[in-house]
């Protein structure tokens, strides 16, 4: 939530389009694709994000599957039901562990650096990508290299790990020559695992009870939720990887950024001089060292120095840089008013396309809907509500009831309270449509799915 507004529990930053017009996880995936060879690469995710994970890949037309975790158990279970998963399907792969909200400048770079390192991970080890630090940071690890910084280009041991210190330990391991670790890796599964099983054995005895329980359904292979709830909560890095054995580190210098704050996504934004850098629609007089960031709309700021400014399309935020107490502390009081700008966008993925909230009142709602070619909603109905089509683009085939008709652009069709109804996009162009909700209550929850193509009625 440290980019709120831009990310949201429900829309995390990986998924924002925030470089180029293609999100985190995206550049991800293409980073992935040149060096995955024969192997689908393996998505492991929340119950909550599969959809954005589905709708990024489709996206780029990518393969792979991908791992649901019911429930979040932290990055031990997450890695070594992966691993499980990896040896099982590809016994004889390796694993490329790539976290999905990073920004890699030289992508060419980042391919010699995986290929020539290989070696490595292949007799067993766990080699480790490592960054030369910028300054002492507490929220990376670090890794101690076993000859000074300036023979670091060459692979070798690695002879300390030290999971996100405090500033001040922070500040000695940067002096002393420490690398960040990158949270890229390369090891075996069997690698993997067998440092899990020494560190913490009821991770891996618990995840593998889970694995044996799998449900897959298309590319999605679904974690059982009570075995994986199961699981112990830890974290990779500070219960298995400090005391891993035979580990390597990858000395990288292309140009790696952990897009974790704003003072990093600012630095992709155009320099406006005088230490001001704007993203958007933005006009700035008399200012100084200041962030803006409106891509919806214009954003005029006079006078200001040393603040970030981010518009979305139903928050604004404006604070001082480096205020992160305060920025936190007004998070919580929204959380405890149950804003749902915490939670949600306007624009709320769904697997079968998006809809954006424009506008909202206790009596009425009304959407922009976007439906993909070949995709459906779920046959459902509502309790409290009765909806208005108005299709804009596209061809809509509509279900009520027992009725099957189409509709083209300008027409429109009443669906009543309790009325079973489906909406698809039989055609090859997306669907568009406006939608007016009418009622006395408006919430996403009035829906109950009869049929669906997604999974939804039991997930």
């Amino acid at each position: 939530m440290r980019l709120w507004p831009l990310s949201r529990k429900q829309s995390p930053k990986q998924f924002l389009k925030m470089v180029g017009g293609q999100s985190l996880f995206e550049r991800t995936v293409l980073r992935c694709q040149g060096i995955a060879g024969q192997v689908k690469p393996l998505y492991v995710t929340t119950k909550a994000q599969r959809f954005l994970v589905q709708d990024g890949l489709d996206e780029l037309n990518a393969v792979g599957d991908i791992l649901v975790e019911p429930v979040s158990r932290n990055t031990a279970a997450a890695l070594c039901s992966a691993a499980l998963w990896v040896k099982e399907n590809y016994p004889k792969a390796l694993m490329l562990i790539l976290p999905s909200d990073q920004i890699i400048d030289n992508e060419p770079l980042f391919e010699k650096t995986i290929a020539a390192n290989c070696y490595l991970a292949e007799d067993y080890g766990w080699v480790l990508l490592g960054v030369e630090p910028e300054n002492p940071c507490n929220k990376f690890g670090y890794i101690q290299p076993e000859y000074p910084l300036q023979d670091v280009r060459k692979p070798q041991r690695v002879c300390g790990f030290i999971e996100k210190p405090d500033i001040k330990a922070a500040q000695k391991l940067v002096d002393d020559g420490w690398l960040w670790h990158a949270g890229i890796s390369l090891v075996r599964p069997e690698k993997l695992l067998s440092e899990i099983d020494r560190s913490v054995p009821s991770v891996l005895s618990a995840c593998d009870l889970a694995m044996k329980e799998l449900e897959e359904e298309g590319r999605f292979v679904f974690l059982p939720p009570k075995a994986y709830g199961a699981v112990p909560a830890l974290q990779i890095d500070k219960q298995v990887l400090e005391k891993a054995l035979d580990v390597y580190v990858a000395y990288f210098d292309g140009g790696w950024r952990d897009v974790g704050s704003f003072d990093e996504l600012e630095k992709l934004a155009n320099d406006h001089g005088d230490g001001n850098r704007v993203c958007g629609d933005v006009l700035l007089e008399s200012s100084k060292e200041t962030y803006v960031r409106s891509p919806h709309r214009l954003t005029v700021a006079v006078g200001v120095e040393n603040l970030n400014i981010i518009d979305t399309k139903d928050a604004l935020l404006i604070t001082q840089k480096g205020n992160d107490r305060a920025f936190k502390s007004a998070l919580e009081t929204l959380q405890l008013m149950k804003r749902p700008e915490v939670e949600i966008h306007n624009r709320v993925a769904r697997p079968w396309g998006h809809f954006d909230v424009i506008t909202e009142t206790p009596f009425y709602k009304v959407k922009c809907i976007l439906v993909r070619p070949g995709c459906a909603i779920s046959r459902q109905f509502h309790q409290h509500r009765a909806e208005h089509w108005v299709v804009v683009k596209g061809c809509a085939t509509i279900t009520c009831d027992d009725t099957t008709f189409q509709l083209g652009v300008d027409e429109s069709t009443f669906i009543p309270q309790g009325c079973i109804h489906r909406l698809e996009n039989r055609g090859e162009e997306a669907l568009e449509l406006v939608e007016v909700q009418t009622g006395r209550y408006l919430d996403e929850d009035d829906i109950v799915r009869l049929d669906d193509d997604y999974g939804r009625l039991k997930r």
